[in-house]
């Protein structure tokens, strides 16, 4: 093949929750990630151009729409690049399966970056030299609804941060979310990645607040003993401490514990019946400790980019007074 143009247009969806300013920010980083984003494998650069825009009017629009009925949204990403067939056979790379994994990551990195920033959520047509090759599936996630739980409980703050700072953070860990983790921070990311679904109501059944709580466990606990102590403890000392909601953080691990040692009722996987308050209030429940848990993940993933840090380690300390009376 030589050298191949590719081409992706994508069906994007902004998250609710952000405010028109923010928005704007999105909208802007987006297309700004044109002047620096490379694909990269294994420290080599794969693809070293990549042009990110938007259909800009409805003219636009209308015509991408028309030539790609999948799309059923006027928020179309497209992304463009030329490059060598070479780059991708000699690393044994799938084009498309390699540029999805990649667009995935960059999803994944956005919502770190930006409240939840944006979805696939109509899927994508990929063409190369003109011709479709593939169709990418939804990439969404609920980590708008996790924003509004830290805002409702005033802990913890979640901010908008820079992408550009964010992206070359999470790609000192691009080995390992490629393959199989090898630190804390490299298995909280991984375990991150389960936060994203290619249709909606995959959180209904615990598995992403198991997957969560792997996360910050991997980031803030060490050994098996004590675990709530120290994730709790360690949290607060990170991210600053809890002023209000005190309970909220305990309430979660009790959720947990009961959820996985079997003593709460939960919907079976194929349901029937989902218009009940008791199937509501089942949702509500764990939706409420889920979004918690992820927004905690969240703001430490930002507190380790806005710091410069690539490791999390604490240090612990007591103090005993009274030694002379105390009774041993």
């Amino acid at each position: 093949m030589g050298q191949f143009k590719f081409e992706a247009y994508l069906g994007a969806r902004f998250s609710e929750n952000l405010t028109d300013k923010e928005w704007k920010n999105v909208y802007e980083e987006i297309e700004n990630l044109s002047t620096y984003y490379q694909f990269t494998f294994d420290g080599k650069i794969i693809v070293d151009k990549v042009k990110f825009s938007f259909a800009k009017n409805a003219k636009q629009i209308t015509k991408v729409k028309k030539r790609f009925s999948i799309l059923t949204t006027d928020t179309i990403l497209i992304i463009q690049f030329n490059a060598e067939e070479k780059n991708f056979t000699n690393n044994k790379l799938s084009i498309d399966y390699f540029i999805e994994k990649r667009l995935r990551d960059l999803i994944i990195a956005i919502s770190i970056a930006k409240k939840g920033g944006i979805e696939i959520g109509g899927g994508a047509k990929v063409f190369i030299n003109d011709k479709l090759v593939a169709t990418f599936y939804p990439f969404i996630h609920s980590i708008g609804q996790s924003i509004e739980r830290a805002k409702k409980l005033k802990w913890p703050k979640i901010k908008m941060i820079d992408l550009k700072k964010t992206i070359l953070w999470v790609e000192n860990y691009q080995n390992q979310t490629d393959s199989v983790s090898d630190d804390k921070i490299g298995r909280a990311l991984n375990a991150f990645s389960y936060m994203f679904n290619d249709r909606g109501g995959e959180g209904d059944d615990g598995t992403e607040l198991f997957w969560i709580m792997v996360g910050l466990e991997s980031l803030y606990a060490k050994g098996n003993k004590d675990i709530v102590t120290q994730v709790n403890s360690k949290s607060q000392f990170f991210l600053g401490q809890r002023k209000e909601f005190k309970k909220s953080f305990q309430d979660l691990y009790d959720y947990r514990s009961r959820l996985v040692h079997g003593e709460l009722n939960f919907s079976h996987k194929f349901l029937l019946v989902d218009n009940t308050d008791k199937i509501f209030n089942h949702w509500m429940k764990l939706y409420d400790n889920q979004n918690l848990a992820v927004a905690v993940l969240v703001a430490s993933f930002q507190k380790l980019i806005l710091s410069n840090r690539t490791s999390l380690d604490f240090e612990m300390k007591y103090k005993i007074t009274n030694l002379k009376n105390a009774k041993i």
